[in-house]
C-alpha cells in the first residue's frame, strides 16, 4: 500500500523499492531490591536480537501497480554452539594452516534471505503461502543445534537445504 501510495502521488517516479526492518522491543529486567529482577511493565528496551526485514521492488504497470522483485530475510542471528561443530575433513594446500579439529566451539554471524516462489503467494491475502520469520530463524537454529557440521560451508549448506525441505513455497 504504502508503495502504491507512493508512485500514486509522484507521476515522476518510474518505480520505487520499500525496505521494512523490524526493531524488536523487550520489556527491560530491573531490580527489585530484594535480590532478584523482574520485567518492567513500563520499560521496554530494543533488543539487539537478530530482526525480520523484506524488501518490494514496485512499478506501474498500466493503471495499476506490480510487485516485481522482493526478499524477505532475517538478520543479526548469532548463535554460538559450544560443541558439536567440527572443523575436518576439507582439502589442504601450502596455505592451510589451521589444524584439523574433530569438536569445537562455533559461532557465527548469520543472516537469511529467501524469495517466494511468486510474488502473487508472498502477497496473497489468504496467507496461505506465507512463511514467518519466526519459524525461518526455527528451522535454521535447530539445523544448527543438530547437525555435527565439519565445516561453515557444511553448516550453512545444510540448514538452505533444510529450509527448502521445510518450506518449498
Amino acid at each position: 500500500m504504502l508503495g502504491q501510495r507512493f508512485l500514486g502521488t509522484y507521476p515522476q517516479m518510474e518505480w520505487v523499492r520499500m525496505t521494512g526492518h523490524e526493531i524488536p522491543f523487550q520489556h527491560a529486567m530491573l531490580p527489585t531490591g530484594n535480590g532478584t529482577v523482574e520485567a518492567s511493565p513500563v520499560l521496554l528496551a530494543q533488543s539487539l536480537n537478530d530482526r525480520a526485514m523484506a524488501t518490494l521492488d514496485i512499478v506501474r504497470d498500466g493503471d495499476g501497480f506490480r510487485v516485481t522483485d522482493h526478499r524477505c530475510g532475517l538478520m543479526g542471528m548469532k548463535p554460538v554452539k559450544v560443541t558439536g561443530s567440527a572443523f575436518a575433513g576439507f582439502d589442504r594446500d601450502e596455505y592451510t594452516t589451521l589444524a584439523e579439529r574433530p569438536d569445537r566451539l562455533l559461532f557465527i554471524y548469520l543472516d537469511v534471505f529467501w524469495r517466494y516462489a511468486s510474488t502473487n503467494q508472498m502477497l496473497g491475502t489468504n496467507h496461505a503461502h506465507y512463511i514467518p520469520a519466526e519459524q525461518v530463524r526455527d528451522v535454521v537454529l535447530h539445523t544448527f543445534h543438530a547437525l555435527v557440521s565439519m565445516s561453515i560451508q557444511h553448516l550453512i549448506y545444510e540448514m538452505g537445504k533444510t529450509c527448502l525441505t521445510v518450506f518449498p513455497r
